[in-house]
Parts: C-alpha cells; sequence; structure tokens
C-alpha cells in the first residue's frame, strides 16, 4: 500500500524500494510483481519492467493486468506484434476489458493494420462507451481508411465529452484536411493549441497544413515551434527539412532531412559497418552510396553519383535489383549491387573506405564542385550550371520499340502518365485519364501509354470519349522489368507526366519532359522555376492553388499542338 501511494505521489524511486521490499518479504504475490514493473516502466526502464509482468504472469498466467501493462512496455520498445500478442492474451483472460482493446487497436495501428484496430476500438467502446481515447484511436484508423468523414464525427464524440482533449481537436485538424476544408483544419489545430501551446504535433500538423495552402513561411515557422516544442520530434524536423529543401535553403534543409530515419513514415536505413562519409576528399577511395525509398528516388538520387566519381572515388551501388543493369551501363566503373536482406557479402569488405545513403549525397556536394568542401547546399540554388543526363536506354531497345511504336506513320510519340501510386501523397499528384483528353487528335502525334498498372479501362473509356486510341504495349511491365522501360521512355520524343517514377527516369534520361505538378510539390522540383536543377530538360507545369488541374492539361495542350503541328 505505501508503495502505490509513493507512485501516486510521482516518487517512484522510493515506490520500487518499497515494492522490492514486499517481494522480498513473499515473492509468490502477483500484484507485487506487477506494481514494481509499473514503477520501472513510468521510469524509462523498460526491461526491468518486462522482466516484472513475465514473473507475475508466471506466478498468475491468467492475470489481465499483467499482460495488458507488458503490451504497453512492447508499444514503448518499438515491438508492436509482441505488444499485439500481449494484449490478446490479456483479453482471453479477461474479455471484457475495454481498456485492453483500446490498447489492442493502438497497437494495431502502428503495425498498419487499421481495419482490425477500428474493430478493436468499436469494442471497447461497446464496453465502455465514455471511453475518450477510444473514440480518438476509432477516428485515427477511420482515416486511414478513407472514410473522413465517418472520422470527423467520431472525433466530435470524443470532443463532446472532453472539450479540451488536444489530441482529438489535433487529428480533427487531419480529417478536414484530408476533406480539403482546409479553414476547419486550421481552426482545429488552433483549439488544439490553445488546450496545449506546447503541443508538438499540433504545430507539426498545422505546419502542413500552411504549406499545402502555399503558405510556406508560416508552416516553416510551425515546424520551427514544433521542434522547438519537443527537440526530439522527428517528424517534424523531417516535415521542416522538405520545406526547407522546397523553398531552396539546401543547406540546412540537407541537414534536417538526415531526420527521416527516425520519422513516422520515414525510410529504413540500411546497416554498413564503414564510417559514414560525410565530404571527405575521396580521390582514390571507395564509397558504397546504398539507394533508399522507392524506385523513382533512387534514379534521383542516382544523379549526384557522377560528382563521386569526377573527385576521384571508386563507387560501388547498392540499388534495387530492377535497376542494377541501367546502373551499371549508366555509370561505366560502377559496381551496381542488387539490394537484399542480409546484404550482399561484397558491400561488408572492410576495404570499402565509406558508406553513404544516397538522399545523403548532397549534403556533402556542391554543384559542379564535388566532394571535400561541405557542408554542400546541392542542386536548386545559385547559378549552377545545367545539369546533364546520367541515365542511358540500351539503343538497340530503344530503336527496336521506337520503330515499332511509329510503324509506318512518322508520328511524334509522346508518352504520357496521369497516376502516382504513392501510398500518402500519390492522390494529390494524379489526375484521371480522362482529364487528358485535350491531348487527343493534336495532328503529328501520337499517345503511348507509359503509366504503370492496369490502365485498359481508363483507355478504353478515353477511346469512347474522344475516338483517340491510346498505344500501349502488352510486352514490357513497367514495375517488374525497369530495364525494358527505361528503353521503352528513350523511344519518346516527348513524356508528359505527373511526378512519379516516370517523371524522374525521363528527365534522367534527358528527354523533353512536361511534368505537371502540385501547387505543393516535391522538393525536388521547388518553387515558381519552370525547369529543373535535377534534369536537363523537364519542363514544369505548375497547378495553381485550390485550382482543377484543367488550366494545366490546356497549357500543356496548347504549347504541344504548337510544338508538333505541321507548319503551314
Amino acid at each position: 500500500m505505501l508503495g502505490l501511494i509513493e507512485r501516486q505521489a510521482g516518487r517512484n524511486e522510493q515506490a520500487i524500494e518499497r515494492f522490492n521490499r514486499a517481494i522480498a518479504a513473499n515473492s509468490g504475490v502477483a500484484a507485487y510483481h506487477v506494481n514494481l514493473g509499473n514503477a520501472l516502466k513510468s521510469l524509462g526502464r523498460w526491461e526491468d519492467a518486462v522482466a516484472c509482468y513475465r514473473q507475475a504472469l508466471a506466478i498468475s498466467p491468467d492475470l489481465a493486468e499483467a499482460h495488458s501493462n507488458l503490451g504497453n512496455v512492447f508499444q514503448d520498445l518499438g515491438r508492436p506484434e509482441d505488444a499485439v500478442v500481449s494484449y490478446q492474451n490479456a483479453l482471453a483472460a479477461k474479455p471484457d476489458y475495454a481498456e485492453a482493446f483500446g490498447n489492442l487497436g493502438n497497437a494495431l495501428m502502428s503495425l498498419e493494420r487499421p481495419e482490425e484496430a477500428a474493430e478493436s476500438f468499436r469494442n471497447a467502446l461497446t464496453l465502455q462507451p465514455e471511453f475518450i481515447e477510444a473514440y480518438s484511436g476509432l477516428g485515427n484508423a477511420l482515416q486511414e481508411l478513407g472514410q473522413l468523414d465517418t472520422a470527423v464525427a467520431t472525433y466530435a464524440k470524443a470532443l463532446a465529452l472532453k472539450p479540451d482533449y488536444a489530441e482529438a481537436h489535433c487529428n480533427l485538424g487531419l480529417a478536414f484536411q484530408g476533406l480539403g476544408q482546409f479553414d476547419k483544419a486550421l481552426a482545429s489545430y488552433a483549439m488544439a493549441l490553445a488546450c496545449n501551446p506546447d503541443f508538438s504535433e499540433a504545430h507539426t500538423n498545422l505546419g502542413g497544413a500552411l504549406k499545402e495552402l502555399g503558405r510556406f513561411d508560416e508552416a516553416e515557422a510551425s515546424y520551427r515551434r514544433a521542434v522547438e516544442a519537443q527537440p526530439d520530434n522527428a517528424d517534424a524536423h523531417f516535415q521542416l527539412a522538405l520545406c526547407l529543401l522546397l523553398v531552396g535553403k539546401m543547406a540546412e534543409g540537407w541537414e534536417e532531412y538526415e531526420w527521416r530515419w527516425r520519422a513516422t513514415h520515414g525510410v529504413v536505413r540500411r546497416d554498413f559497418p564503414q564510417a559514414p562519409w560525410q565530404g571527405e576528399a575521396v580521390a582514390g577511395k571507395t564509397v558504397l552510396v546504398w539507394c533508399e525509398q522507392g524506385v523513382g528516388d533512387e534514379v534521383l538520387y542516382a544523379g549526384r553519383v557522377p560528382a563521386l566519381l569526377e573527385a576521384g572515388a571508386r563507387v560501388i551501388l547498392e540499388c534495387d535489383p530492377r535497376l542494377t543493369h541501367v546502373f551499371a551501363r549508366s555509370f561505366p566503373g560502377v559496381t551496381a549491387i542488387g539490394r537484399s536482406t542480409p546484404p550482399d557479402p561484397r558491400l561488408l569488405d572492410e576495404a570499402i573506405e565509406y558508406q553513404c545513403p544516397a538522399g545523403s549525397l548532397d549534403r556533402w556536394l556542391k554543384p559542379g564542385v564535388g566532394p571535400g568542401v561541405g557542408p554542400g547546399v546541392g542542386p536548386g540554388v545559385g547559378n549552377e550550371a545545367k545539369p546533364a543526363a546520367y541515365l542511358m536506354a540500351d539503343e538497340s531497345g530503344r530503336e527496336a520499340l521506337r520503330k515499332r511504336y511509329q510503324g509506318d506513320g512518322g508520328e511524334r510519340l509522346v508518352g504520357i502518365t496521369w497516376n502516382s501510386k504513392n501510398k500518402r501523397i500519390g492522390e494529390s499528384k494524379s489526375l484521371n485519364l480522362l482529364e487528358l483528353a485535350p491531348l487527343a487528335g493534336i495532328a503529328g502525334i501520337k499517345l503511348v501509354d507509359l503509366q504503370y498498372g492496369d490502365t485498359q479501362d481508363q483507355r478504353d473509356a478515353f477511346a469512347d470519349r474522344t475516338g483517340v486510341e491510346i498505344l500501349h504495349d502488352d510486352s514490357i511491365d513497367q514495375m517488374k522489368d525497369i530495364d525494358a522501360f527505361v528503353d521503352q521512355v528513350a523511344a519518346m520524343d516527348l513524356v508528359v507526366t505527373v511526378s512519379n517514377t516516370t517523371a524522374h527516369i525521363a528527365g534522367a534520361l534527358g528527354l523533353p519532359t512536361w511534368v505537371m505538378v502540385h501547387p505543393t510539390p516535391l522538393p525536388c522540383w521547388l518553387l515558381e522555376r519552370e525547369d529543373s536543377p535535377w534534369f536537363p530538360d523537364v519542363r514544369l507545369f505548375r497547378k495553381i492553388p485550390q485550382d482543377g488541374w484543367e488550366n494545366v492539361v490546356g497549357r500543356v495542350a496548347k504549347d504541344l499542338a504548337g510544338l508538333y503541328s505541321p507548319q503551314p
């Protein structure tokens, strides 16, 4: 009893001493071990807490509280799979344990299983209708499932029970933002911050809304306030990095970009034994560059490999296995090795002096100067030289496809894509194929489908609407055989695309590439300028905030007609 009083007063060290005395007097009482585990958990002594809960369960295997508390520690340790098992054990022992259902929902959300999480939160609410945290958790699951209107109503129920619930206000703001209701989103974030002025997550989300509205200075300020309120908030640092890079503040942006490894939806870091490269002179040295993120990002960041080669480095490039032939052909002298788990043994060689993730190269490189002069600023600022193409197709493959596609007509081949499959931001930068109808029927061109994925229904609808068939090559699967896809893109005279993998491949090939970009694009497209600091022949067609894509497509169609229509 005295130990519990000490815990309630926040004196956990004293509580631990009393619980240990109780255990020494009678080690067979499971509750003593649970109480000790709770005190240890409060001090962040996770593994010690795990041992206490396990001891309690050895004494009383059906002790639901011990199972549930063990799950909480596993969540704190970043082990959601183990947490799920513990919560399920708690519920097996006590089926009406509402708190365990709520905790199970949180663990399932950590595992990106929102449908199961929603069911668990609903079970918690059936047992405890005023379980405020379960309403908030259910709202989060519904957001992940795309049920935004229902999520809004669910957060409202939480706030009706607790009007000063900052987390629910913050999550409600995200739901409004997803619905495009930015005024309501801003108001919700303001309410969250009124409840808790140092709520770092609310500052971060507010920054995201302001960024989407094109209010970049205010967004940057919000991200900085989030970092100030919680210096270890990786999501805030990462979002600040993306904002800084977008507006051209490259030096600080690349430094902040290193937080991507710890962000919630960040990047998985590869574990290599070599020293990290941090701008040292590399003449005569071997540098392992390991690619990260998606195929489009790998292609984008590979554009910095030539700077290392020019500085005299021997480069080993670990990449998606589908890119090994493309990179080996494009970078003579570079050893391209497919990514695997565990890594290829050649990548662990002690003779390799340095290793560097591809997305960190620009932290240490300056355009046209090479390494050893850091900190770098990367492309996008100053009067850097025009970038060079760096990706190479197989010439015989390219020519064969071009000849087959053109046939006897001699039209210009214009490749098109209209969709991004990015799980989190793809929808905002994607079109429906029918929105490209103004491109149909332009004299002198043939439209070629470069969109990855099944496009048959969309192409049929396009043909019905416009009377124009888009050429589609069933022999090429863009995402399974990227080598063949590179040849296909290279066979085009011009590519019209949204911001996706095709845009990066076409740009890296040096092909004339017209990219239709969202008002808040990826940082690589920067703001305002119509060209790209990454690729030599990219032209950017920017969407106006709060406007549809029709104006962008209209400008593309007009310029395309002027470029390729027969001259009188």
